[in-house]
C-alpha cells in the first residue's frame, strides 16, 4: 500500500530527520505503526547515519514521488562520507544492503565499528542553522554535516555545535524523533581551545562538509598511499625513494595540530608506540582509515578535498619525461628521447640524483632538472657512451683530423676523446706520434715527482712519530689528517707498517648494586603501572608495555632473576588475557551508568570490545557486575 503524502527532504537534511517528520504529520502515537507505513515491518530500525529498507520505502512513496534509493543514499545518509575511502566491491555490498534488509553488517563493513573514533553520543544541532530553518521551511531538521564524526563547528555559521537531548545509541530503536525546541536546547558551552585549534577545527567541517556534497569518486588505497608520498617528499619528510622520515613527520604533524586538537577528535598520536595511525596511513594500506583520519592529513598539507582529487602529485623532481640523450655521435644530440629512469640520493649535493640511460646506449647522472630537459648543458657525469659514440670516434681516429676536431664533432671535451681513445686502443692519425713523444715524456716527469713527494711524505710521516711517541693511530690522524689521507691513498701498505702499536687499556669494571637499582626500577614500574592503568582507551598491563615506557624492556626480560623486587611487582600486577577482560567489562559497566541508569548486556558487550566466544561465556558475571555496581550506586546515593 502507498502512502498519501511524504514531506520532501530539505537540503542536507538527514533520511532519518525526514522520517521523522513524517511521524509526527501522520499523527501516529505508535513509532511500531510508522515503521508499517514506511516499510510494511515493524521491525527495522530506526537508524540514524546509514539506514537500511530502502527499496520497501521507495515501493511505498506516493506515486509522484521522484525519489529512488541511489539518490536517498547519495543526498539523505552519511555513505557519501566514507565512500571514497573504501574499496568499490564494499561499497556494493554496502549499497545493497541499505536497499534491502541487510543492515546488521552496514555499519561494520564502512569501519566503523572497529573504530577508534568515537561516534557522537547524540544528535547534534547548530542554533542559527536552526532558527533559519524555521524562518525558511517553518520547521528546523536534522542536517547530515553536524552528526559527522570529528565536526564541532557548524561549517556554515562558523557556530559551536549543541548536543540535543536524543541519543544516538541506548534510544528507543524504532523510533524516530523530529527536531524542535523540546529536544534542541541550548545549553552554555565555554570554549577553551586556542584560536588557532579553533581555526583548523573550523576547516576540519568544511572538509567533511565537502564529502558529503560533492560524492568525490573511489580511487582505492593505493592512490592515497602514492599522494601522501609525493607529498611527503615535496615536504622533505621522505627521501626520493619513499621512505618517511618518520620522526620528524610526527614532530611537524603534532606540532602544527597540537595535542589539544587530536584528542577533541579522537586521534591523538601515541608516544609509547613505534607505529600507529600517522605512520600507517602513509605506508602500504593494511587496513581502511577513517575518513576524519585523511582530513587531519590533507589539512597538513595545506590541500582541500577538491585538490587532492583533482591533482595527481608526483615525486619525480626531473619530471614525467622523456629526457634528454647528449650523444655527439647520434642524430638526436639533445634531443627528449630517452625513457628509462631512475632515481637515487646524492650524498655530494643533499640532493636527488637522476640516473638516464638512451636506446643508443648513452648514459648520465644529473642532479639538475634543466640538463634532463634538455635546456642546459651545465656538466653531467656520462656513466656510458654506448656503441654509436664508440663507433663513429672509430671512424674518425681513421681519418687525418686532429684532437680538437676529433673533440668538436664528438661534443666532447678533448681530454675525454685522449681517455676514451686509450681505453679502446685506437689512435689519433697524424697526430699519433706527437703525442706518443709527449705522453712518454709526461708519464717519465709524473713518476719522478711521484717517487719525491713520497719521500718526503715518509719522512714528514716519521717525524711526526718521532716528535709523539706516546699518541695514538688516532692522535696522530687529526694532528696532520691531509698527510695521513695522502699516505692512506698512495702508500697504504707502508702506512699499515710505520704506525704506533695499539695501546691496549685494561677494561674498566663497573659495579653494579643491583639492591639499589632494584628499587629504583620497582618505583619506575609501579608509576608505570598506575599511569597505564588510567589511560583511555584501556591497556593490558604487561611486561613488555611497562620496559618500553619505562626504557628498561631488555633488562626486564634478561636479568630479571636479579631484581626480587621489581620481579614481585610485575608477577602481581601484570594482567592476563581473562583478567584484561574482567577490567574492561567493569570500566564499560562504570562508564554506562554515567550515561544511563539502565544497561543492557550488549551494550557493554559492545564498549568492552569483548569477542562473540568471550562474550558468550562471560554473559553471567556481565549480568552480575551490572547488578553489584547498581546496588552500590544506590546505597551511595542513599
Amino acid at each position: 500500500m502507498r502512502l498519501t503524502f511524504f514531506p520532501t527532504p530539505y537540503p542536507d537534511e538527514l533520511l532519518y530527520s525526514a522520517l521523522a517528520r513524517y511521524h509526527l504529520r501522520s499523527g501516529n502515537l505508535s513509532a511500531k505503526e510508522t515503521l508499517q507505513e514506511l516499510f510494511g515491518s515493524t521491525t527495522v530500525i530506526a537508524t540514524i547515519d546509514l539506514p537500511s529498507h530502502l527499496d520497501s520505502l521507495i515501493a511505498r512513496l506516493p506515486p509522484l514521488a521522484s525519489f529512488s534509493s541511489e539518490g536517498l543514499i547519495c543526498n539523505h545518509t552519511l555513505l557519501p562520507y566514507y565512500a571514497p575511502f573504501l574499496k568499490p566491491e564494499i561499497v556494493a555490498q554496502i549499497k545493497q544492503s541499505m536497499k534491502g534488509h541487510q543492515w546488521g553488517d552496514i555499519h561494520t563493513r564502512c569501519g566503523i565499528v572497529a573504530s577508534s573514533i568515537n561516534r557522537p553520543m547524540y544528535l547534534r544541532f547548530c542554533l542559527v542553522c536552526f532558527q533559519a530553518d524555521v524562518k525558511t521551511f517553518g520547521e528546523p531538521y536534522w542536517h547530515r554535516v553536524h552528526q559527522l564524526p570529528g565536526v564541532l563547528i557548524c561549517p556554515t555559521h562558523e557556530a559551536l555545535l549543541h548536543n540535543s537531548t536524543i541519543r544516538v545509541l541506548g534510544r528507543n530503536r524504532h523510533e524516530f524523533v523530529a527536531a524542535d525546541s523540546r529536544c534542541c536546547i541550548p545549553k552554555p558551552q565555554a570554549v577553551s581551545v586556542k584560536a588557532a585549534t579553533w581555526g583548523k577545527l573550523l576547516v576540519l567541517a568544511q572538509d567533511s562538509a565537502a564529502l558529503l556534497k560533492h560524492a568525490f569518486p573511489i580511487k582505492g588505497s593505493h592512490w592515497f598511499r602514492q599522494q601522501y608520498g609525493a607529498l611527503l617528499i615535496d615536504r622533505k619528510l621522505a627521501n626520493v625513494s619513499g621512505r618517511v622520515r618518520q620522526k620528524d613527520f610526527r614532530d611537524q604533524f603534532r606540532q602544527f595540530y597540537g595535542d589539544e586538537l587530536l584528542r577533541l577528535v579522537n586521534s591523538e598520536l601515541e608516544t609509547d608506540k613505534d607505529i600507529d595511525w600517522l605512520a600507517s596511513i602513509v605506508r602500504k594500506h593494511r587496513k581502511a582509515f577513517h575518513p576524519l583520519r585523511h582530513l587531519l592529513l590533507l589539512q597538513f598539507f595545506d590541500l582541500t578535498p577538491e585538490i587532492l582529487w583533482n591533482s595527481v602529485f608526483t615525486s619525480q623532481p626531473f619530471g614525467i619525461g622523456p629526457w634528454a640523450c647528449f650523444n655527439g655521435a647520434a642524430n638526436h644530440y639533445r634531443e627528449c628521447v630517452i625513457t628509462k629512469f631512475t632515481i637515487s640520493w646524492s650524498a655530494d649535493t643533499k640532493r636527488p640524483l637522476g640516473h638516464f640511460v638512451c636506446a643508443c646506449g648513452f648514459g648520465y647522472t644529473t642532479s639538475d632538472p634543466k640538463v634532463a630537459g634538455g635546456l642546459s648543458l651545465k656538466p653531467l657525469r656520462v656513466k656510458s657512451f654506448g656503441p654509436t659514440w664508440e663507433n663513429k670516434l672509430k671512424q674518425l681516429t681513421e681519418k687525418t683530423l686532429g684532437l680538437r676536431e676529433t673533440a668538436r664533432q664528438m661534443k666532447v671535451d678533448p681530454k675525454t676523446v685522449l681517455h676514451q681513445c686509450q681505453r679502446l686502443g685506437l689512435s689519433l692519425g697524424k697526430n699519433q706520434v706527437i703525442e706518443q713523444k709527449q705522453s712518454a715524456t709526461t708519464h717519465s716527469d709524473s713518476i719522478e715527482v711521484l717517487q719525491a713527494t713520497t719521500r718526503d711524505r715518509r719522512k714528514e710521516w716519521q717525524e711526526l712519530c718521532v716528535q709523539f711517541p706516546q699518541a695514538s693511530v688516532t692522535e696522530l690522524r687529526r694532528k696532520a689528517p691531509a698527510l695521513w689521507t695522502w699516505l692512506y691513498r698512495h702508500e697504504k701498505d707502508w702506512l699499515r707498517q710505520n704506525v704506533p702499536a695499539p695501546i691496549r687499556q685494561a677494561p674498566q669494571v663497573k659495579r653494579v648494586d643491583w639492591q639499589v637499582r632494584d628499587q629504583q626500577t620497582a618505583t619506575e614500574v609501579q608509576a608505570v603501572i598506575q599511569q597505564i592503568l588510567a589511560t583511555v582507551p584501556l591497556q593490558r598491563v604487561t611486561k613488555s608495555r611497562i620496559g618500553k615506557k619505562i626504557g628498561r624492556l631488555a633488562l626486564l626480560e634478561r636479568l630479571l632473576d636479579k631484581l626480587p623486587r621489581t620481579k614481585s611487582l610485575l608477577e602481581k600486577r601484570c594482567e592476563s588475557p581473562a583478567q584484561y577482560r574482567i577490567r574492561r567489562i567493569r570500566w564499560a559497566v562504570q562508564q554506562l551508568l554515567r550515561q544511563n541508569s539502565a544497561v543492557r548486556v550488549w551494550e557493554v558487550v559492545r564498549l568492552a570490545r569483548l569477542r562473540k566466544e568471550y562474550a558468550t561465556q562471560l554473559e553471567t558475571f556481565i549480568q552480575r557486575e551490572i547488578k553489584r555496581s547498581v546496588t552500590s550506586l544506590r546505597e551511595q546515593a542513599k
